[in-house]
């Protein structure tokens, strides 16, 4: 159970990490869009 826990929660990180990091890359391309714009 633990193992699966530590898993889960691993995977569970990464997804976040990840999704923050697409969250940050498009507020970045629409930070400069707008700059263009």
């Amino acid at each position: 159970p633990l193992l699966v826990r530590a898993v889960h929660q691993s995977t569970l990180t990464d997804a976040l990490e990840r999704a923050g990091s697409a969250v940050r890359r498009s507020r970045v391309s629409g930070d400069a869009a707008a700059d263009d714009a």
